[in-house]
């Protein structure tokens, strides 16, 4: 049994002192070295005081034991640190936590070194035999809630870190348990046998959470891993879990946090509630990314936020990837340059509006509202031309006010300027709606149909010389009745431009004027001039 026992604590120390080895190469830069290597050496001092048991052969081994029950302790406080240091890799062993962590050891230091106190222990009985004290149970109960504690801390966050997710239910289940079942192996005992054999259960939890958890190689390229790339990155980035708590943070995501009033340091973060502004993206991961500007921000703070979902295997999400890169500058120079682009197409269409008013105002004549001659030598040749290529007919009506100079010489220019208004409000209300009516001179007007052939433009002058002849202006002397004459021209062949069309209906005008005025006629090739 004392050879099984040797074998069993030789072994279990061998493990020991390999994983140191492999710790040692991690250096301390890792958040889970530094805890899991003060595990080890608890753990190595505890074995070799059994072994000590087990070699020397005491007379009262359960009181040579007794100086590895701190070690114990220590193995259960590092435990509670190892775990911590793998849910959160940011983790750092504060006083506080160093303090609290070392009561439970300090405590079972004192019970094994003050004789007073080492009754607490083991007792001897009036027959010679040795009986756990209280300390032993109150150890025990402390050491297993504290690894019970760290195991259900761990497992619960397992699904979301990278390091263990890797790990089999039953490996981390183990891992944390083969030192609780090994203590109650030694403690149903009867009475005590002076080996305890915890101390090869906490070696081979060790192992196996350092092969199965921490695979050769993850401590020593993690850190460089952070020193070199992730907290050197630019951009804020934030590991989140499935769960919504945040995992890891770079120095960016650190600093990102502290200005949206979260304490970094607190444990746990819940990235939605820290970085509500953000809070869509995990919702809805956008690879190609969406731009978020940070309400209630002293300074204008806009970012360009992507999140990446991280599978364990497909279909298996462990986490996303949220990354915040600061686009402030570059957005408000954009809003800048957008702003100015709307202005100018404002100003540009004011300019084109200001620019039709104006080119309006020029084809216009001021006094009575009409298009004026400019408007005829611009617009009538196209006019005439796309009729011509259409196949319809085109006519002009030339109108003239009869006897305009004598009402301007009896009755003065305002009543002049009046009868000229109201004969042009006359032409505009009885022209058909696809005429254009034009003041083409002084008082005379040109309406020109497009569409219309001689016999309806014909039509259209007298009705045009009955509504004026309706007209009655009164004036101080009395009213002044108006008739005015008019000559239609209807394109033939033989009008190649439109100024040859304006002058055959200028001639037909004059014909009618010729014929005693107040009347119409029609252009014709032998027509009198």
């Amino acid at each position: 049994m004392a050879a099984f026992t040797l074998a069993i604590l030789l072994i279990a120390l061998l493990g020991c002192v390999l994983l140191m080895v492999g710790l040692s190469q991690a250096g301390n830069r890792s958040a889970t070295a530094m805890p899991l290597r003060f595990v080890v050496v608890a753990i190595m001092a505890w074995i070799a005081i059994n072994l000590n048991i087990v070699l020397s052969e005491p007379d009262e081994p359960a009181f040579v034991a007794m100086w590895g029950l701190p070690a114990a302790a220590a193995v259960a406080s590092g435990a509670t640190a190892v775990a911590s240091a793998l849910i959160n890799p940011r983790w750092r062993v504060s006083v506080s936590t160093w303090s609290l962590l070392s009561i439970h050891p300090t405590v079972m230091l004192l019970c094994a070194i003050v004789p007073s106190w080492q009754h607490l222990i083991y007792t001897s009985s009036d027959d010679g035999s040795i009986e756990y004290g209280p300390a032993i149970f109150l150890h025990s109960t402390v050491m297993v809630t504290l690894i019970v504690a760290a195991l259900v801390r761990v497992t619960r966050a397992r699904r979301r870190l990278p390091a263990i997710a890797a790990m089999r239910g039953w490996m981390v289940a183990l891992s944390w348990f083969a030192p609780v079942i090994c203590a109650a192996v030694t403690i149903s005992g009867s009475v005590p046998t002076g080996v305890d054999l915890t101390c090869a259960g906490a070696a081979l939890a060790a192992i196996m959470l350092w092969i199965g958890a921490l695979r050769p190689g993850l401590l020593e390229l993690q850190p460089i891993a952070r020193d070199w790339v992730f907290d050197k990155l630019h951009d804020a980035v934030f590991v989140v879990g499935v769960d919504g708590v945040l995992v890891d943070a770079n120095d960016h995501a650190r600093r990102l946090l502290e200005r949206s009033g979260v304490d970094a340091t607190a444990d746990p973060i819940i990235f939605n509630e820290a970085l509500s502004d953000f809070a869509g993206v995990l919702d809805a991961p956008q690879h190609d990314g969406v731009e978020v500007e940070v309400a209630g921000s002293t300074q204008p703070f806009i970012a360009w936020v992507t999140a990446t979902q991280i599978e364990r295997q497909p279909g298996v999400p462990l986490g996303s990837l949220v990354q915040v890169r600061d686009i402030t500058e570059t957005a408000l120079h954009h809003r800048e340059n957008e702003s100015m682009r709307l202005a100018l197409i404002a100003e540009s269409k004011v300019n084109e509006r200001l620019r039709a008013e104006l080119s309006e105002q020029v084809m216009r004549d001021p006094a009575t509202g009409l298009k004026n001659r400019r408007f005829v030598g611009v617009n009538v040749p196209a006019m005439m031309l796309r009729a011509r290529s259409e196949g319809s007919p085109f006519s002009l009506l030339m109108v003239d006010i009869d006897h305009f100079k004598q009402i301007n010489d009896v009755h003065g220019h305002t009543v002049g300027d009046r009868v000229i208004a109201a004969v042009a409000g006359a032409l505009s209300e009885g022209a058909p709606p696809e005429a254009e009516v034009a003041r083409f001179g002084g008082e005379e007007f040109l309406l020109v149909l497009p569409g219309v052939d001689s016999r309806e433009a014909f039509d259209n002058a007298e009705a045009l010389r009955a509504a004026c002849a309706s007209l009655a202006i009164p004036t101080r002397d009395g009213i002044v009745t108006i008739r005015v004459s008019a000559g239609v021209a209807t394109a033939t062949g033989v009008h190649e431009a439109a100024d040859h069309l304006i002058d055959d209906a200028d001639r037909a005008l004059y014909a009618a004027k010729q014929a005693g005025r107040d009347c119409t006629k029609m252009w014709e090739p032998d027509i009198a001039v």
